[in-house]
């Protein structure tokens, strides 16, 4: 199998120093193994407690063109990648993924900001359903401290915008809009 990393596996998120990583939260991840279960993060964020403290996504999707400018097939969905430090829980869990070829059977990622009176909301969430592990790279030099960086290949993706209540969900492995 190639690795979908290629050349962009040099390409490690820059990040602030590893006080902050761990103390001012962004983005959090519930990850749910064939093997594992739920993969017990070590977050503290308050209706956040054990889930993965995640320092960066990346989702690639690509269309293509044709000679006069119009869209062609359908779309391809080439990468969904995350990165968090290692010690903040997946790193036995996903490693295994990718030897035993077990399912990730979901990972929700909540995109949070506080809110006037200080509480943690979502403003975004994205669910991968059904995946498989494509790579684990892990990155021992960093200066927030050791990176796993992850890709994930789901079967379906929905992603929600709670600021303007909409969403939009898609089977991967038809191609087609999920209602």
């Amino acid at each position: 199998m190639t690795s979908i990393l290629g050349d962009e596996a040099h390409v490690i998120p820059l990040l602030p120093s590893q006080e902050v990583v761990k103390t001012q939260y962004k983005l959090m991840a519930k990850i749910i193994t064939q093997a594992a279960g739920f993969v017990k993060g070590n977050s503290s964020v308050r209706g956040y407690e054990q889930w993965v403290p995640v320092v960066n996504y990346n989702m690639h999707v690509a269309r293509n063109l044709d000679a006069q400018d119009k869209l062609i097939g359908v779309p391809d969905a080439q990468l969904f990648r995350f990165t968090c430090l290692w010690d903040s829980g997946p790193i036995v869990a996903l490693t295994q993924s990718i030897f035993t070829a077990e399912e990730v059977i979901s990972c929700e990622l909540h995109c949070l900001r506080a809110g006037t009176q200080g509480e943690i909301e979502p403003v975004v969430e994205i669910i991968l359903e059904k995946g498989r592990v494509l790579d684990v790279v892990y990155v021992y030099s960093h200066p927030a401290g050791p990176l796993i960086i992850i890709d994930i290949h789901p079967t379906k993706l929905k992603i929600m915008d709670k600021t303007s209540k909409t969403e939009f969900a898609w089977d991967l492995t038809q191609l087609t809009r999920v209602m």
